[in-house]
């Protein structure tokens, strides 16, 4: 095997586990299951779809909307999701 071969084989191997890394650490991520949410606050500051919901200071779910209430527009509804396997407050629903 010449030095080309080689040098092509080594780059395609590398492509191949460069790939197969992305496609794990994406459906890590991406893949996982997540369990929607709604509460109701009288002020939001800082909170915007993306931003992380922590739970003890440990990323478990993402913000999805952020919106005024349609039924009393004195409160802030938060849509958000929390990874399924999250333990929570009894009295969520």
């Amino acid at each position: 095997m010449n030095l080309e071969a080689k040098v092509g084989a080594f780059l395609l191997a590398s492509i191949g586990i460069l790939g197969a890394t992305i496609y794990y650490v994406s459906n890590v991520e991406f893949g996982a299951t997540r369990v929607p949410y709604k509460t109701y606050l009288r002020q939001a500051g800082g909170l915007a779809p993306g931003t992380d919901v922590l739970f003890g200071g440990i990323a478990a779910g993402k913000i999805t909307a952020v919106k005024p209430d349609p039924t009393d527009p004195t409160r802030i509804e938060i849509a958000f999701e929390v990874n399924q396997g999250t333990q929570l407050n009894a009295k969520s629903v």
